[in-house]
Formats: structure tokens, sequence, C-alpha cells
């Protein structure tokens, strides 16, 4: 079982993937804001992050940065709507491992998910 914290200002996005990941037997936190995310990282210790880049206040790059001071070797997965490029790359260029485009595929999510969780095990 692996820990995983969402991070996305749509509280209907982070129930929705609770219930996926809890089905999965995953241990699921959720932050509805960057600030509350930064805060959830430090007790709650997650083997994974999946953060939305777009939210008021503290954003996701910004999540990023913190994270990566705080661990560098959580994989954080982006999860936006934002279909670009430049911003897929300026996060992965940030330290984030994978970009998913929202809305997320379940099967996607599982295999991405997959992936990174065994190769931060490994």
């Amino acid at each position: 079982m692996s820990r995983i914290l969402v991070v996305d200002d749509q509280e209907q996005v982070c129930i929705v993937l609770t219930e996926i990941l809890s089905k999965q037997c995953h241990e699921v936190q959720t932050a509805t804001t960057g600030e509350e995310a930064v805060d959830v990282l430090q007790m709650f210790s997650p083997d994974l992050v999946l953060l939305d880049l777009l939210m008021p206040g503290m954003d996701g790059m910004s999540v990023l940065a913190e994270v990566r001071r705080w661990n560098a070797d959580i994989p954080v997965v982006i999860l936006s709507g934002v279909e670009d490029d430049d911003t897929a790359e300026k996060a992965i260029f940030a330290g984030a491992v994978d970009y998913i485009t929202k809305p997320i595929l379940s099967d996607q999510l599982n295999t991405v998910l997959e992936v990174h969780l065994f190769l931060h095990e490994s």
C-alpha cells in the first residue's frame, strides 16, 4: 500500500481520486490549497503526489518547488486541465515525473501510478 497526496482546488476531483485510489488499497490524503498541501506533506510523508497546477494562492509550481525542497525523491505527477507542451515541459524541468491532462482516464492514472511507484521503490 502506498501513501498518495492528492492536491487539487476542486474538491470533487479530490473525492473522485480518493475513491479510485482507496479501492486500489492506497492510503490517500487530500489538500485543496497549495498551503494546505505543504502542511499535509510533512505530516503525511507520501510516496507520491498528484498535483494540480492551476490553484488560487500558492499554485502547483510553487508546491512542486516545496516538495522538491522537502524531499527530492518523491515522485510528483502533475494533473492539469491545461494541455500545453510548454507548460508540461516547465513542470517536468521543475521536477515533476509526469504530466496528465484532465479529464483523467482511470487506466492512464493506474499505469502512471504503477510505473512511478515502482521506480520510487527501486
